[in-house]
């Protein structure tokens, strides 16, 4: 068939069972991409590093052939059936949509994707096995622009902070964790000693006109004076 695309299936070779579907003109080299890049979906990174540590690796079927221009349909078709059966798949839309690249997802798959990642706890052994598969993982100089520019603008609501605040709050580090926290800043370059003038420049071009209330003032001043005791 011109003009064809696949969809695919990926499945847990222990027990065949289907984890994934998905639509790719090239399956193999989707599945490839899958093992390698999965740090963007961490059920699918667990399940990958997962594997790898019982030196396995997940399995790829087609499911059906079709054209270029009704993969939207057939990609939705198989993720409603096999969901339907009561499989747990990895996919968090309905699918049909494609990458994400070609532009930002609907109100309504946000919506779906937030109602569906909403209550998932991720175990402890998940939460190791995640951990283990990013250790020594750089990131490289693309990867860093990427984020750099996908938080252009982007400013936490007051809710957010307010939450994250309340999370913090009458948390201490102890002392192997702020150890560990300043030997990886020091290997990262974060801590160089003295700032350079541009860097001082940039600072302080960035802090002007910025002025902190009385109660930040006081948070901050207590925040110091507890590390200060802590210290002690």
């Amino acid at each position: 068939m011109n003009n064809a695309t696949y969809i695919y299936a990926l499945h847990d070779p222990r027990d065949w069972s289907i984890r994934y579907v998905g639509k790719a003109n090239d399956p193999k080299a989707r599945l490839k991409a899958h093992v390698q890049k999965a740090r963007s979906a961490f059920r699918m990174h667990a399940l990958a590093a997962e594997l790898k540590e019982a030196g396995l690796t997940l399995g790829l079927s087609i499911l059906q052939i079709c054209s270029q221009s009704q993969w939207h349909v057939w990609e939705r078709f198989w993720i409603t059936t096999i969901t339907a059966s009561g499989a747990d798949l990895f996919n968090v839309g309905p699918g049909g949509n494609g990458p994400s690249k070609l532009g930002p997802r609907s109100s309504e798959t946000r919506a779906k994707i937030s109602a569906k990642l909403k209550g998932h706890i991720h175990s402890p052994e998940s939460l190791g096995k995640m951990s283990a598969a990013l250790v020594g993982r750089a990131i490289t100089p693309e990867w860093k622009a990427k984020i750099s520019i996908g938080s252009l603008g982007k400013r936490k609501s007051p809710q957010a902070i307010a939450k994250s605040a309340a999370a913090r709050t009458g948390k201490r580090r102890s002392p192997e964790a702020r150890s560990r926290i300043s030997a990886a800043n020091w290997s990262r370059g974060k801590i160089l000693g003295p700032q350079s003038v541009e860097r001082r420049a940039k600072i302080s071009a960035a802090l002007t006109g910025i002025v902190r209330s009385p109660e930040t003032c006081a948070k901050v001043s207590a925040s110091l004076k507890a590390r200060a005791a802590d210290l002690r």
